[in-house]
């Protein structure tokens, strides 16, 4: 009889062991989740949306957009602008940088590689 005890107690102690590494390691994979592509690569609920959201157990996080707007060969074919201002910042190939009352005026500039929606900081 204390030999069938002595094996019970054994497998208990083996599945208590094997559920707390695996409570362990899911509390790790939760702590990993920091960011839209983690949550989705984790198959979170992804919202079809713009910017596209991602929830996974109660968080929901954002997808970053790219601030980069490249300038596209027909943006560059007009020779007129409307003179709204939405100032942009048009970077150059060396990086140096400029700001343009809108992205119509930084993509006409042919020197200008892409631009961000926001003045140049100085």
């Amino acid at each position: 009889m204390k030999i069938h005890h002595n094996k019970k107690l054994f497998w208990t102690i083996i599945v208590l062991i094997f559920l707390l590494i695996s409570i362990y390691y899911y509390i790790g994979q939760l702590k990993k989740i920091d960011s839209f592509e983690k949550c989705a690569e984790a198959n979170g609920a992804v919202m079809e949306s713009y910017p596209k959201q991602c929830t996974f157990n109660g968080k929901t996080y954002i997808e970053e957009i790219e601030a980069k707007k490249y300038c596209t060969p027909e943006s560059r074919e007009g020779d007129t602008c409307i003179t709204l201002y939405d100032p942009v910042c048009g970077y150059f190939a060396d990086q140096t940088k400029d700001t343009y009352s809108n992205s119509c005026f930084a993509c006409l500039d042919q020197e200008v590689e892409y631009w961000i929606a926001e003045e140049c900081e100085e």
